[in-house]
């Protein structure tokens, strides 16, 4: 009798193991990165441009999409002091600043920004402007990265 309890305590461990399995191995949840339930969510850069005037520079530039969920922009610079840009080079910003929608400019009606920021003294810049959403699981607008000599 022993015997046969132990055998019966056996089996539906065994059971019981097999379904726990079986759930694990149908894919239950999502296994993917999230992204933004709605394309409607999400805007890109039409364009983008920075213009050195004096020590600073002017970005100005325009968002493309649901650009009302713009929620900040951040700059990012690396400055290039040797007589060439490195164009195969990877791009490494040294610094990064943000900027609220209202600090950027931003025209929440035509999707304009327009802002300009003096950065520490260098022959030229690689810069990239990203713009990121009120939405944690879209997608930020990131420009490529571009250089801007200075006068």
């Amino acid at each position: 009798m022993h015997m046969d309890r132990r055998n019966a305590i056996l089996k539906s461990l065994v059971a019981v193991l097999l379904v726990f399995c079986l759930a694990g191995a149908s894919g239950c949840g999502k296994k993917a990165m999230p992204s933004a339930r709605s394309k409607t969510r999400t805007f890109t850069w039409q364009d983008m441009n920075a213009t050195a005037v004096e020590k600073c520079i002017n970005f100005k530039g325009t968002l493309a999409g649901a650009f009302e969920n713009l929620d900040g922009i951040q700059l990012e610079l690396d400055p290039v002091n040797g007589p060439e840009d490195c164009p195969g080079c990877p791009f490494n910003p040294s610094q990064k600043v943000s900027f609220s929608p209202a600090k950027a400019g931003f025209n929440a009606q035509t999707g304009t920004v327009d802002f300009s920021y003096c950065p520490a003294p260098a022959k030229a810049y690689r810069w990239r402007v990203i713009g990121q959403n009120i939405y944690d699981a879209a997608k930020a607008a990131t420009t490529v990265d571009k250089l801007l000599p200075m006068p």
